[in-house]
């Protein structure tokens, strides 16, 4: 049974507050199958998921606030150990979809990214996070009365379900289809969502909303999202969330016993996690080319002796005609991008050429034309790009 920071003699007060989880969970599921099964049908998707939807959203966050400043007379109190942790957590979790992608690749995000398109995204995303969340709140809080272990189970469970577009259940025709629902969908949300439970029953909605807030901002407003396997998303999207877990119960534990250390020892390991998110984030973007950089993580021995494994060259873009032998580009082929050095340049006819190869080999790429070059290599970072390296041969040992 899980123990949360509340006072047990508040959790144990009427027992006539447990059926406020009804209307919170009514509404939510409500809302749902509104906007699965009924507007589909009968509205324009723009009106839906720009006007009505935020609308009921923000209805079932005003209820549910309702329920939770006025019915619910036992509340846990956010602490600054709870909150720091939940956004720790949070950034974790980015951080390792990050560190993955980098790894294994990057595809283009499926949400628009033109201003007017964001800021809609935001409205529709944003209504939604503070609806569930306050819903989740007094459902588990309310539940909690019972047993702890049955409003955590409620609150992970329904909000596993309302989470997930209706259209992603028609994939459960096979086996195949089946697998790839739980690596990809099912597990990584079933787990974030009981993390989020636990956080709001341990703190209220504010811990949740900081550990939802992150994530839901990443993956509606990022540019680009990791490309990655079922078997390797499922343990991308679950590790950091387990993590998480043992996280806020070492700390409720240590509150609980009154078992008092010393600042800075504690925060050493969080520090290390949020120092490696903010890391990962800014990584994103280079690779996105949002700064006009790019790293390339060194995984081969090609370039041996110049560059090792581990190593990340970072590129900035160049004029194909500035380009001199002996610059070492970035050139995309159909394999990928790749990192030589140049050996030759060539006209053909009225077109450059370029002749490459990889200061470890014996054999010249095949020609790269102007428009495959990505840039040239303007920094060498030194073996930071082993945490990456560690984590593909981890996902490469489950594939």
């Amino acid at each position: 049974m899980y123990r949360a920071e509340v006072d047990q003699r508040q959790l144990a007060g009427p027992r006539g507050q447990s059926w406020l989880w009804a209307p919170s969970a009514a509404l939510l599921t409500a809302v749902y199958l509104t906007a699965q099964v009924l507007m589909p049908e009968f509205l324009p998707g723009d009106l839906s998921v720009l006007v009505l939807q935020p609308v009921l959203w923000v209805l079932v966050a005003l209820i549910s606030f309702i329920i939770w400043r006025y019915g619910l007379r036992a509340q846990p109190r956010p602490s600054a150990g709870i909150l720091t942790r939940s956004l720790i957590v949070g950034l974790f979790q980015i951080g390792a979809w990050l560190l993955a992608g980098f790894a294994f690749g990057f595809g283009l995000s499926p949400y628009g990214h033109d201003p007017s398109v964001m800021l809609g995204n935001a409205l529709f995303a944003g209504t939604a996070l503070i609806g569930m969340e306050m819903a989740r709140a007094c459902i588990v809080v309310s539940l909690a009365k019972r047993s702890p272990s049955l409003a955590l189970a409620a609150g992970a469970g329904l909000l596993t379900l309302l989470s997930i577009p209706a259209g992603q259940f028609g994939s459960l025709v096979d086996a195949p289809g089946l697998l790839r629902f739980s690596g990809e969908v099912l597990l990584p949300t079933l787990s974030q969502n009981l993390l989020a439970s636990i956080l709001a029953l341990a703190a209220g909605p504010t811990a949740a909303l900081l550990y939802r807030g992150l994530i839901v901002s990443f993956e509606w407003l990022f540019p680009i999202l990791p490309d990655l396997q079922w078997i390797a998303a499922a343990f991308v999207g679950t590790m950091p969330a387990a993590l998480g877990m043992l996280a806020v119960e070492e700390h409720l534990t240590r509150l609980r016993g009154d078992q008092i250390r010393e600042e800075g020892d504690r925060a050493r390991v969080p520090g290390a996690w949020l120092l490696a998110a903010v890391v990962s984030v800014t990584l994103l973007f280079f690779n996105a080319g949002g700064f006009g950089y790019r790293p390339t993580l060194i995984v081969g021995p090609s370039m041996r002796p110049t560059f090792d494994t581990g190593d990340i060259v970072v590129t900035a873009p160049v004029s194909p005609e500035t380009l001199q032998v002996g610059d070492v580009i970035r050139f995309r082929t159909e394999e990928g991008s790749i990192v030589h050095r140049v050996k030759g340049v060539q006209r053909d006819e009225a077109d450059l050429v370029f002749i490459t190869r990889g200061d470890g080999n014996n054999v010249d790429d095949p020609a790269v034309l102007p428009e495959q070059i990505e840039g040239r290599m303007v920094l060498l970072i030194p073996k930071v790009g082993w945490p990456a390296l560690a984590m593909r041969k981890l996902l490469e040992l489950l594939l």
